[in-house]
């Protein structure tokens, strides 16, 4: 997990999918773009649940879990860090983000707005000096690569700094019995016919793995029985 992190593995999963959805309009004459919208809809279904578990509340050395005050005053730690960053080498462009709550900068609409006094090459020199990025992956940009590279960037200080949401807060959430949602998403529920079952991939939790905390376990389990019920 943390190599994944390191690397923004959901990051680039997640702007992958959206180049490849924003492309689907060229394969309409084709007549792929109906299998097209199955498959990324897995990917993204699949691509959700790793992202999750790589920011599931759980020490990455110690392995012991955290509490949801723990994984508040994480991130915000990381949002004072930001502002003292901010405060330290960009003061005069982004005041608001430097006198901001905490809270509102874990918020995940507020950072975007925010940090958009800062340049490209600017904003990657403060990702960079959170060791986020490096800053040779940015260089020789024109002006299409630039701002591809400050959407990368600020995808990446989104993961960073957006507080995700408590594991047992999502339990509570979901409804006891599967919603019409459920019931009509073939990747979690196939259709009827057991033609291609065998290796047909379906967006699940899996057991046959270990588990990281008992919430984890009490999200998986929780998952499959209401599955089950459908």
């Amino acid at each position: 997990v943390p190599y994944l992190n390191s690397i923004h593995f959901g990051v680039r999963c997640h702007r992958a999918i959206d180049s490849c959805s924003s492309g689907k309009q060229s394969l309409l004459l084709s007549g792929m773009s109906m299998s097209l919208q199955q498959h990324v809809r897995l990917v993204v279904q699949l691509v959700h649940r790793v992202s999750k578990l790589m920011v599931f509340p759980i020490r990455d050395i110690s392995k012991t879990s955290l509490s949801k005050a723990d994984v508040v005053s994480l991130y915000h730690g990381r949002a004072a860090l930001i502002q003292k960053l901010c405060h330290r080498y960009y003061a005069d462009q982004v005041p608001e983000v430097i006198y901001a709550g905490v809270g509102l900068i874990c918020n995940g609409s507020y950072l975007p707005r925010a940090l958009g006094g800062l340049s490209t090459t600017q904003l990657v020199d403060l990702v960079h000096r959170l060791r986020l990025v490096e800053k040779n992956e940015f260089d020789n940009e024109n002006n299409n690569d630039g701002n591809r590279h400050r959407e990368f960037v600020l995808a990446v200080l989104m993961e960073y700094v957006t507080i995700p949401p408590y594991p047992l807060e999502q339990l509570k959430s979901n409804p006891l019995y599967p919603t019409e949602t459920i019931l009509w998403d073939h990747n979690v529920i196939p259709p009827g016919s057991a033609m291609g079952r065998s290796t047909q991939v379906l967006s699940l939790p899996k057991l046959n793995t270990q588990f990281l905390s008992h919430e984890d376990y009490l999200l998986r389990n929780f998952e499959l029985v209401r599955l089950e019920s459908a």
